[in-house]
């Protein structure tokens, strides 16, 4: 599918982001006050990818530039990158190359989500870590933003 003709093309805001367990069970949720983020598909083929869960440890600083061994208060809990995206609609696949990241180790990786498109719904979907020896499946639910 052409980049142009995607419905994904527009902005994203996060409503929920669930981890389960390979039996489904629910390990971890976050919704509405407790995570935050957009995500934006533009017709060029670029993706743009902000979370930060809002209980994140106060910093008592204003960002400026964090002084040695304070970088990650800053960071923890917070998510982004920016990159190239593709769609593979038959497959239900998008997937991401990354540019950049805030996780130095992120850049240069191309990851892959299952997503389905409801109306104005998109779920992303993807296996991360493991819990008892199990993969983790994450679930991001997005709402097309105005």
């Amino acid at each position: 599918m052409s980049i142009e003709a995607t419905p994904l093309v527009g902005t994203w805001q996060l409503v929920s982001r669930v981890d389960r367990s390979a039996d489904a069970a629910v390990l971890s949720e976050s919704a509405g006050s407790a995570v935050t983020g957009f995500l934006v598909y533009d017709a060029g083929g670029r993706v743009f990818a902000q979370i930060m869960l809002r209980d994140r440890a106060p910093s008592t600083r204003a960002m400026t530039i964090p002084e040695a061994g304070d970088a990650a208060s800053y960071v923890d809990g917070y998510y982004a990158y920016f990159g190239r995206y593709e769609v593979d609609a038959a497959a239900g696949k998008i997937v991401h190359h990354l540019d950049g990241a805030l996780a130095l180790a992120d850049v240069g990786r191309t990851i892959a989500r299952h997503f389905s498109l409801e109306g104005d719904t998109l779920t992303l979907s993807f296996k991360r870590g493991v819990h008892t020896g199990a993969p983790i499946t994450r679930t991001l639910i997005w709402r097309r933003s105005a």
